[in-house]
């Protein structure tokens, strides 16, 4: 079974690995933009524990400050795009202004979609 497309995974949650008999050859594109770690600003607004897990931030069981920046590395700026837009509003992304601009941009063309009636309401 081929599976399409480039998969990501975190390292530290990989639990086991076996080779597999099967031979891959992939090429996977590269410039140094996108092997540059990218610094975010974060502020969890609820679910905090699921979100802290997500962005692998050390936090106590019983944290729940609102109103705390977090700085998270990452690689991939369409990720922590993706990822805010997928928490329903847990996830605030308050830095850098190029990916808050981009999630904006994202959401505007959805809601157009959706207004356009492309989707049903």
């Amino acid at each position: 079974m081929t599976q399409e497309g480039l998969r990501n995974f975190r390292l530290d949650r990989v639990s086991s690995i076996s080779l597999s008999e099967e031979s891959v050859s992939t090429t996977v594109p590269s410039t140094s933009a996108e092997n540059e770690e990218i610094r975010v600003q974060i502020k969890i607004l609820q679910d905090y524990r699921a979100m802290a897990e997500v962005l692998n931030i050390n936090v106590a069981d019983n944290y729940r400050a609102n109103d705390e920046v977090h700085e998270v590395l990452g690689f991939s700026s369409e990720w922590f795009a993706r990822t805010t837009m997928s928490s329903a509003g847990a996830l605030e992304l308050v830095a850098p202004v190029e990916i808050r601009d981009h999630i904006a941009s994202l959401a505007r063309q959805l809601l157009d979609i959706y207004e356009s009636g492309a989707l049903p309401k």
